[in-house]
């Protein structure tokens, strides 16, 4: 009998982990269609140095750049050396920015 309660806390338990699971990745779903909506793009995840120089070669090219944090179960290829210290990365968003004659809403 205590073996089964047991088995039941742990499958519960489980449930339980599933159900978070699948609260922060619809979550970030959600937010990930909001970036897009508002015209950003998933470019790429690095860590310090080379964060800073990318940003500065998107910036360079006039773009906008936006940052987000790095979530390893997010990723769609290998990044199991990054999940050993998932705060030090962020993942670069971009955007063109819009100069004067690119808008279609500037008056003369």
């Amino acid at each position: 009998m205590k073996n089964q309660a047991s088995n039941i806390k742990h499958q519960a338990s489980k449930i339980k982990h599933q159900a978070s699971n699948i609260k922060h990745q619809t979550s970030s779903i959600k937010h990930q269609e909001q970036l897009a909506r508002e015209g950003w793009e998933k470019q790429t995840t690095y860590d310090e140095p080379r964060l800073s120089e990318i940003v500065r070669m998107y910036e360079e090219l006039d773009f906008e750049v936006h940052l987000e944090p790095f979530h390893p179960q997010e990723e769609e290829g290998c990044a199991e050396c990054m999940k050993a210290s998932p705060e030090k990365y962020k993942t670069v968003y971009t955007r063109k920015l819009h100069s004067s004659k690119d808008r279609k809403d500037f008056v003369v």
